[in-house]
């Protein structure tokens, strides 16, 4: 499995691209995957926090609570399955159901 660091340099590639729609939603294409993904808003800005080089999960934590009206608990536990299954996408790993 990636560590933190390992996803973040992994989502600054080149061959990974992302665009925001309006409402702070988005898509993420791995070309070298051959992958699309759809993502919210918060999966946006963990995806951007990620590909400006933060790679701590505290960090991404307060980004979540800074940005949404969300508590500290419920922000980490989303940044955990968010990373949980963003990482199983990169690593072919299984995602939980």
């Amino acid at each position: 499995m990636m560590n933190l660091h390992e996803l973040s340099a992994h989502l600054q590639d080149d061959q990974i691209s992302e665009t925001v729609l309006e409402d702070g939603s988005g898509v993420l294409l791995d070309l070298a995957g051959q992958r699309v993904l759809s993502l919210n808003d918060s999966g946006m800005l963990l995806v951007s926090q990620l590909r400006n080089g933060v790679a701590e999960r505290v960090q991404l934590v307060a980004a979540m609570t800074q940005a949404f009206e969300v508590s500290h608990e419920q922000a980490g536990a989303d940044v955990d399955d968010f990373l949980q299954e963003l990482q199983g996408l990169f690593t072919g790993a299984p995602q939980k159901e």
